[in-house]
């Protein structure tokens, strides 16, 4: 009977753990460049984005002016975030985090600064 519950128990905690892990795989994150200038804006935004369906976590940062979310990627998706941010009037543009290291930087194994830019921007970490 003690190896009958103990299977029993074993294959629910698989079961679980499977499911923990089939939920997070769905979770995607985005950080995006919005004109947050103001606790006004940030609460306008932290008040109406997560109502958004699919949306599970939203964090404003007005001093680097960027909002991530945190969203289920079954159920929404970028462009439909963004055009979230449209309705409240606000224009996102996905920020994109890239190495500074440029092709062709004479400093390419000296630079590991990061730098921010929206998307379709370039830029290098060379001064020229």
């Amino acid at each position: 009977m003690k190896k009958i519950l103990i299977i029993a128990l074993s294959l629910l905690t698989l079961n679980f753990a499977t499911a923990q892990s089939n939920k997070e795989s769905k979770i995607s994150e985005v950080k995006l460049s919005v004109a947050v200038h103001c606790d006004n804006c940030k609460q306008k935004i932290e008040k109406n984005i997560p109502f958004e369906k699919g949306i599970k976590d939203v964090v404003v940062s007005i001093a680097d002016k960027t909002v991530t979310v945190k969203y289920d990627n079954t159920k929404t998706d970028v462009e439909k975030i963004k055009e979230s941010f449209k309705k409240l009037g606000y224009d996102a543009e996905v920020v994109v985090e890239k190495a500074a290291v440029a092709s062709g930087c004479p400093n390419a194994a000296k630079c590991k600064a990061k730098q921010t830019v929206t998307e379709g921007a370039t830029s290098s970490c060379c001064k020229k």
